[in-house]
């Protein structure tokens, strides 16, 4: 006899960090059948994300997808046929036959007020952008571009000193709470909700937040630097060159300085109110407070100044 299927059932996508999160906070109020996330690749590794391992941990059924060839997620909620599925940073297109599958489709939780910031990053997007506001959208996802028709957004101001480490713990708590009321809402409980189309002409994309990105763009000014440092900070920071030694600057503000003087961007202009003072875009000046090395020791600005013997007019690249 073939078993009988719950009264709903329902899948949840997803592989970063932030979607484990989600997944911890959604899995004792929804009826969760299965879980499904992408492997974390590198050179030569492969190893379980913490989506995977969040699911082993709460007893959920597991499905891990090893590369585009991997069929089993596709052949696992074609059986299940769930009625809702839900998509959190899942880190690939979802496949026809898995957006079909769900009698009720997917709903996708993204943080960002779409069509604002459409693909991944979109939080660390923000505060390098300087943004003052956010917020997390969940939407029926129709394709990985984050054009579906928006069902709930909410919106999360953004403190102007509040960096990623900040601004992430309130986006997921937020995002989950939202993401929870739409998809109880969606399946029939409470106020019914109706879909809207987004707004084409405001939309936006965030940029591709490779190894590059954390270079210091010493050629923007001091602000834009110090925003591209809150978009990582305080575990990982902006990477420049310095007598062509990598370090990573931890932390840093931009200085109150009126008409640094003149020279090429990145030019160390010497030490300021205890800090690195370095020559930015348009006549601006940031100071790096503490770095890391290589070797990942960090040390504070006037230390490291001392330790590598840096004289005014050398290069921070």
């Amino acid at each position: 006899m073939a078993r009988k299927k719950p009264a709903s059932t329902v899948a949840f996508f997803g592989t970063s960090v932030i979607a484990a999160e989600v997944l911890r906070r959604l899995a004792p109020n929804l009826p969760l059948q299965l879980v499904v996330t992408r492997d974390i690749v590198g050179d030569e590794t492969r190893r379980p994300s913490t989506v995977a391992e969040v699911a082993v941990e709460l007893g959920l059924e597991l499905i891990r997808v090893r590369d585009r060839r991997d069929l089993s997620a596709r052949e696992a909620i074609a059986t299940l046929a769930p009625d809702l599925a839900i998509a959190v940073e899942y880190g690939a297109a979802l496949s026809p036959e898995v957006l079909g599958a769900p009698d009720r489709g997917v709903i996708g939780l993204h943080f960002s007020l779409l069509p604002r910031y459409r693909g991944g990053e979109p939080l660390r997007s923000a505060l390098a952008a300087g943004e003052t506001q956010t917020g997390v959208t969940t939407l029926l996802v129709e394709d990985a571009d984050d054009r579906g028709m928006i069902l709930v957004q909410e919106s999360l101001p953004i403190a102007p000193d509040e960096n990623y480490g900040a601004l992430a713990p309130r986006a997921i708590e937020l995002g989950s709470q939202v993401l929870l009321d739409s998809v109880r809402r969606y399946l029939g409980a409470g106020p019914k909700i109706k879909p809207k189309p987004q707004n084409e002409k405001r939309a936006s994309r965030c940029p591709r937040l490779t190894r590059r990105h954390r270079k210091a763009p010493w050629w923007l000014d001091a602000q834009a630097v110090y925003n591209r440092l809150r978009s990582y900070a305080p575990k990982r920071g902006l990477l420049t060159w310095v007598k062509a030694s990598e370090v990573e600057i931890l932390r840093g503000v931009p200085l109150d300085w009126y008409d640094p003087p003149a020279g090429d961007t990145g030019t160390y202009l010497g030490m300021r109110t205890g800090r690195i003072a370095v020559l930015c875009g348009e006549k601006s000046a940031f100071g790096i407070e503490k770095l890391r090395r290589k070797d990942g020791t960090s040390v504070p600005a006037r230390r490291f100044v001392d330790e590598e013997r840096l004289s005014v007019g050398m290069s921070f690249v």
